[in-house]
């Protein structure tokens, strides 16, 4: 995979993830599409400021998957981006 291939992926995966986000926090919480782009990027980016509203218990479970999809994906873009996830090349006779 080439190193724009990797990038895209990156890109891709990371677009996904903010609009799973977005679409989360404006469904389970009732958050505007501006709060919510808000509460996705500062949990992503794993900044942390605290929430736009009080959260319900459901809220904070959402916001606790929401988080571990987070890093899982981060971890898996690392592989990608860094070529360590591919198909083994047949060995060499």
């Amino acid at each position: 995979m080439t190193p724009l291939r990797h990038f895209l992926v990156a890109l891709l995966l990371l677009l996904t993830l903010t609009i799973v986000g977005v679409i989360g926090y404006v469904k389970f919480e009732g958050y505007s599409v501006r709060e919510a782009i808000h509460v996705t990027v500062i949990t992503l980016s794993t900044v942390g400021y605290s929430a736009v509203q009080p959260l319900t218990p459901t809220e904070e479970w959402f916001t606790i998957v929401f988080i571990m999809f987070g890093f899982a994906v981060a971890g898996i873009t690392a592989f990608v981006v860094q070529g360590e996830l591919h198909t083994p090349s047949p060995p060499r006779l």
